[in-house]
C-alpha cells in the first residue's frame, strides 16, 4: 500500500467495484441517505485514524478494492493491515466539497481530503481527490471501493 494509499484507503482510496453487495436489496427511503453515507464516510476516516480494526472490517465490504493515485490495487485485507500498521500514525483528517450521489443501491462521493502523518518518525502531509463507492447490503451502506489522486496543494489554494 504504499504510504499514500495506507493512509486514505487506510484513510482511503478507491474505483468502482460494486462487487456483491448492489442490486440485491432495496436502499433505504431516500430521506437522510445523504447524512447518513458522510456518517459512514467520517466513521471510516475516524477508523483509520484510531487503528480500529473492527470498524474498518464493518465498514469496507468483503471485495472491497482500493486503487491508488499509481494505479495500485489494494484488497480489505491490505487497507486494514496498513491502517494496523505501528510505524504510521495518522492525525485527524477532514474531508472537504463532498459531494453525494445515490443510484439506487449505489452511492459514489467525491470530495478531497487532507491529513497529517507520521511514518516511521518522518511527518508529512497528504492532500488528495477522491471517489468513495457504497452498496446498500440490506442493512447498512459498505463501502466497496474507492481511488484517490494526490493534489499538490489544496483546492483554491
Amino acid at each position: 500500500m504504499r504510504l499514500a494509499v495506507c493512509i486514505r484507503s487506510t484513510a482511503v482510496l478507491f474505483a468502482l467495484s460494486a462487487g456483491g453487495c448492489a442490486g440485491r436489496h432495496l436502499p433505504p427511503p431516500h430521506a437522510g441517505t445523504r447524512e447518513a453515507l458522510l456518517a459512514v464516510e467520517t466513521a471510516w476516516d475516524d477508523a483509520v485514524a484510531r487503528r480500529d480494526s473492527a470498524a474498518l472490517d464493518s465498514i469496507l465490504a468483503p471485495d472491497f478494492v482500493s486503487i491508488d493515485g499509481r494505479g495500485r490495487e489494494s484488497a480489505k485485507r491490505d487497507v486494514i493491515a496498513g491502517a494496523m500498521d505501528p510505524d504510521l500514525r495518522i492525525e485527524p483528517f477532514q474531508t472537504h466539497d463532498v459531494v453525494v450521489r445515490v443510484y439506487g443501491g449505489t452511492a459514489v462521493l467525491t470530495g478531497w481530503f487532507s491529513l497529517t502523518y507520521t511514518y516511521r518518525g518522518q511527518r508529512g502531509q497528504n492532500t488528495a481527490r477522491y471517489t468513495d463507492v457504497y452498496a446498500w447490503d440490506g442493512r447498512r451502506w459498505r463501502a466497496v471501493s474507492g481511488h484517490s489522486s494526490p493534489l499538490a496543494a489544496p483546492p483554491g489554494s
